[in-house]
């Protein structure tokens, strides 16, 4: 008897990863879309290329990890901000098993806030004196 009961855990534990796997990959894509300008976006390849791994990581994580992925990008009508972008920073130091995919798109953001003022929201550019994930020289989405 022991075994439908493990298969069903084993259903309900799959469905659960793939409803959490949906509901980040939404959230993400939706924030994204509103946070940055319609070029930016379109040039966001690293973003494109690190989301199913991305998605996949945290919906086999446990729930706190899809609680901290929705602080760090909001639901509509918010929008990536400076502080959030410096929290998503500070978020992916401990976070290792996504910071190389995250990494990527911490630094095209933060270029893109620079660059842009739609993508900034129109805010002053804050200066951050903190030091960078690893090396502010790696790679960044060409434009």
């Amino acid at each position: 008897m022991a075994r439908p009961r493990r298969q069903v855990r084993s259903a309900r534990e799959r469905w659960e990863r793939e409803r959490r796997y949906t509901r980040v990959k939404n959230r993400l894509v939706a924030c994204m879309e509103r946070s940055l300008c319609e070029t930016h976006f379109a040039r966001f390849r690293s973003f494109g290329e690190g989301l199913e791994e991305f998605c996949a990581l945290v919906s086999e994580a446990a729930p706190i990890v899809e609680d901290e992925v929705n602080v760090l990008f909001p639901e509509s009508p918010n929008r990536i901000t400076q502080v959030i972008l410096q929290n998503f920073k500070e978020w992916l130091k401990s976070a290792e098993p996504v910071r190389s995919v995250c990494k990527l798109w911490y630094q095209f953001i933060r270029k893109a806030h620079l660059e842009c003022d739609q993508c900034r929201g129109e805010a002053a550019y804050l200066i951050d004196s903190g030091s960078e994930i690893e090396d502010e020289d790696a790679d960044v989405d060409e434009d």
